[in-house]
């Protein structure tokens, strides 16, 4: 029986990959599930991190003119007290 909340898939996966999964699992006392929902979950964090890099970098282009705009009225107190 499944855990609440989890769900079970069937995937295919080269040899190689699930024999090394299977050598991770056992050294780390686990299991080769909780190895693949391991993997998964980091693979998915660092995609939406590309993704929210990529929007703020997108963001910081939009803004770049006005963040000019700005930087050049205020230029006259550089250095003043700061």
């Amino acid at each position: 029986m499944l855990s609440r909340g989890l769900e079970k898939i069937t995937m295919n996966v080269p040899k190689v990959l699930l024999a090394k999964a299977s050598v991770i699992a056992a050294k780390q006392h686990r299991n080769r599930s909780e190895i693949v929902r391991d993997a998964l979950t980091r693979y998915i964090k660092e995609v939406e991190g590309e993704e929210f890099r990529k929007v703020l970098a997108e963001g910081y282009m939009e803004n770049s003119e006005l963040d000019l705009k700005v930087c050049k009225e205020w230029e006259h107190i550089a250095g003043e007290g700061l």
